[in-house]
């Protein structure tokens, strides 16, 4: 018999809320297709919960048997232009159900969207944090990280800047290291560039940076201003990330491993060239428990 397209298709429509700290995604409607002859009675809605949670019912009557299933799951990123040739595909797999239910399919993705059980909990644990600093520019940089009773992994800071500068270009950079200790295996995962003037001006376009900045300046007396004055400045008990927002749920393992969050800040001193400033480079352990 040959396999037929039942054309059984439920598709999400979400907004991903630019400038959430938490990075949340806003599930708006869903809408659904299907193919009568071999599905009837189907409905499906999303809610907003209680507990703050998106959720989703759905009920189908299946009006015939069927060798087996044939799943696909994408997930896509529309264009802001509204142009669908420029609509971004972020993951796309086939799952066969007979392979899910003898546990032999291999991709880990689709085997926790579909345990009884659910996805378990993930979380990086730093464990440690270091530095390097320009002593032309900086003195006195002390950076420490503990665990606090709240259960997050907060981190301290501070540093004299000796001279005013210009202005600052901030590069943050996450790197997941190789499980073999190889680094030209070690996959990067993301790399942010920041000029300073533009955060300051509100013109730096990138959200997370946005964020991230905002942070900061929450729990610092950091002006990230232009141009940026000398001085003495702090940070206290800024929170560390303890996931990957989103991701965790769905590439389970694939991001399992030891990683290595970079800050680097480079100067531009007036009528000087660009130069290193400081560098902190934080270590953690991401798993699940």
């Amino acid at each position: 018999m040959k396999l037929i397209k039942l054309q059984f298709c439920l598709i999400l429509i979400i907004k991903f809320a630019q400038g959430n700290p938490e990075g949340k995604i806003h599930w708006s409607s869903v809408s659904y297709t299907s193919n009568p002859a071999y599905f009837s009675d189907y409905s499906v809605n999303i809610f907003n919960d209680t507990d703050g949670e998106t959720k989703c019912n759905a009920t189908f009557t299946q009006l015939e048997d069927m060798e087996k299933l044939i799943i696909t799951i994408v997930i896509k990123q529309n264009s802001k232009k509204g142009m669908k040739d420029f609509d971004r595909e972020l993951l796309r797999i086939n799952a066969d159900t007979c392979k899910l239910s003898q546990g032999t399919f291999k991709n880990y993705v689709v085997r926790n969207i579909y345990r009884e059980e659910g996805n378990p909990g993930a979380k990086i644990y730093w464990s440690s944090v270091t530095y390097t600093s320009n002593p032309m520019y900086v003195s006195d940089v002390s950076t420490n990280i503990f665990n606090d009773t709240d259960g997050d992994t907060k981190f301290n800071m501070t540093v004299t800047q000796l001279e005013d500068m210009e202005k600052l270009l901030i590069t943050i950079v996450l790197i997941q290291n190789s499980k073999k200790g190889m680094k030209d295996f070690n996959r990067e995962l993301l790399r942010i560039n920041a000029d300073t003037c533009n955060q300051f001006k509100g013109t730096f376009k990138n959200a997370i940076v946005r964020n991230i900045f905002r942070d900061i300046r929450e729990v610092s007396n950091i002006k990230f201003s232009c141009p940026q004055p000398k001085g003495i400045f702090y940070i206290r008990e800024l929170v560390l990330p303890g996931s990957i927002p989103f991701m965790d749920k769905f590439i389970k393992y694939a991001l399992e491993g030891d990683f290595e969050m970079t800050v680097l800040i480079r100067a531009k001193p007036f009528k000087k060239k660009l130069t290193n400033g400081v560098s902190v480079k934080a270590y953690g352990v991401f798993t699940y428990e």
